[in-house]
């Protein structure tokens, strides 16, 4: 059955006892594994490798390029790169359960996190976060050991990561950013709590704005994350900030092409479902609705596949690694 080692990346024991049960055909699992790989398959066809056309014009000659495109280009990639590898764990997830193989969730809406140590831990490629605190991190001390030491484990497991992502600069400095982001927060963390501030702002407020900080600081590591130099990184963050007094000006005469109103549109479909998942499961949502509007909904799902997905336009992003 369809298992990658990309993820998610199973546990022997768990796993193994599944392949030795017997083979049993459950109804509810293959109407799941279903409901899963078109959605997977959609983020993938429909949503990622329509940005990834935008995205990989303007990262392959970024110097070319306007400030704008190159702005538009990173938030474009931060979607594209979620719904590829998101959309190929759900693939691999319901192709599997299908057959009566449960594997472990892989992503749950990651650019809902409010902060950088929740996205990693408990939102984004799941399996391979727990691996690394597992097998690296906890060995090092974890959190047991002094606290520069704590920091110090988790820059180390960030720098590794990135190494394992590929023996190139951009993914160490994409690793040690994201562990830096981390050590940042726990000091600001940590003063915050110190000051003792009688009045905080609504929790809603505070939560909308760490989502919002999150999103971005990610989004600024994906950068040398898609890069193919340091270089070429740098020079698409320099022409971006260089633009930012007269980014207003910019945006208001740049040709918003219906392409790219039309890739915005569903990146606000995909964020409306997410922040609807995160409030109330979609599926089980779907499962109490009359078959007609399930159907509805499948059929629909099925003619977006149809009429924009892109077929074999580009590989999984995480088969390079």
């Amino acid at each position: 059955f369809p298992k990658l080692l990309a993820g998610p990346i199973e546990r022997a024991k768990p796993f193994l006892e599944q392949l030795a049960a017997p083979i049993r055909l459950d109804p509810q699992l293959v109407a799941s594994g279903l409901q899963l790989m078109l959605w997977g398959l959609i983020k993938k066809t429909v949503i990622a490798d329509n940005l990834a056309e935008f995205v990989n014009n303007a990262f392959l000659t970024p110097a070319f390029q306007s400030p704008v495109t190159l702005l538009v280009a990173v938030y474009l990639y931060a979607f594209q790169i979620y719904c590829d590898f998101s959309g190929y764990s759900d693939i691999a997830i319901g192709s599997a359960r299908v057959l009566g193989i449960q594997l472990m969730n892989n992503f749950k809406r990651p650019y809902l996190a409010k902060s950088v140590a929740e996205f990693w831990s408990q939102r984004w490629h799941i399996s391979l976060s727990r691996w690394f605190r597992d097998y690296l991190y906890i060995p090092l001390g974890g959190n047991r050991v002094p606290w520069w030491r704590v920091q110090l484990n988790l820059l180390i497991v960030f720098l590794v990561s990135g190494l394992w992502h590929g023996a190139n600069w951009t993914f160490v400095i994409w690793g040690g950013l994201n562990g830096l982001y981390q050590i940042v927060f726990r000091l600001l963390q940590a003063g915050w709590d110190r000051l003792k501030v009688p009045v905080r702002p609504p929790s809603w407020l505070s939560g909308f704005l760490n989502t919002l900080i999150t999103f971005h600081l990610i989004t600024l590591s994906w950068v040398f994350f898609r890069a193919s130099s340091v270089q070429e990184a740098w020079t698409i963050l320099t022409r971006i900030s260089g633009s930012f007094q007269r980014l207003p000006m910019l945006l208001s005469v740049y040709n918003w092409s219906s392409q790219l109103r039309l890739l915005f549109a569903m990146i606000a479909v995909l964020l409306l479902v997410e922040i609807w998942d995160e409030q109330r499961p979609v599926r089980a949502w779907l499962a109490r609705q009359p078959a007609v509007i399930r159907w509805g909904v499948y059929y629909g799902a099925i003619a977006l596949l149809l009429t924009l997905g892109k077929w074999g336009f580009e590989e999984f992003v995480y088969m390079q690694f």
